[in-house]
């Protein structure tokens, strides 16, 4: 007879194969979501839940494969699930943590918070006129290219380069640079 544990096994490796190994796993499904709540977010780079379905994975291929050889070993098949079972947690959740901490906590952080654009350089990329927004671009050397919406006082085409003043919310305080160098040879 075929044993449950060698089907188990089979299934979680064809499983992880399909989805990690042959990219068939992605089904072009992509799902966006933006909300401006006015305020800055970031992630404390906390431990990612390993019940995902890498963390699934891992625990099954462990618990599988652990039954697999308890059974052939003769152990008693009503205690195979209850040796299995924490051995196929423990294990899982430890490979999952692994790869966890050398993938993904290895990456740099790109987090950049509104507060910490002021006194920044901008490229205007949508016309601000006073009393409406629009649109800057910041080079970041954390995060690349970011768009920002923005306000100022005075009228800025397309292309001008500002400064970021001040922020409201998460909205940037603009102000063009000639404008600056002006106020400092009045000053």
């Amino acid at each position: 007879m075929v044993s449950v544990y060698l089907l188990l096994l089979i299934a979680f490796l064809v499983l992880t194969v399909l989805i990690y190994g042959t990219g068939f796993g992605d089904f072009g499904v992509d799902a966006t979501a933006d909300a401006d709540l006015g305020g800055d977010a970031s992630h404390d780079g906390g431990l990612h839940h390993p019940f995902t379905i890498s963390g699934i994975l891992f625990m099954g291929l462990i618990f599988s494969a652990v039954g697999f050889i308890l059974e052939d070993g003769n152990v008693a098949s009503n205690l195979i699930p209850w040796v299995a079972l924490p051995i196929g947690a423990i294990a899982g959740s430890g490979v999952y943590y692994m790869f966890y901490r050398f993938f993904v906590r290895s990456q740099g952080d790109s987090t950049v918070r509104a507060q910490d654009l002021v006194g920044m350089k901008a490229v205007v990329t949508v016309p601000i006129a006073p009393g409406s927004d629009g649109q800057v671009v910041i080079i970041h050397d954390k995060s690349g290219r970011v768009l920002y919406g923005a306000q100022s006082e005075e009228s800025l085409k397309r292309d001008a380069h500002v400064v970021v003043t001040d922020r409201v919310g998460s909205i940037l305080v603009v102000r063009s640079l000639s404008a600056l160098r002006e106020g400092e040879k009045d000053g």
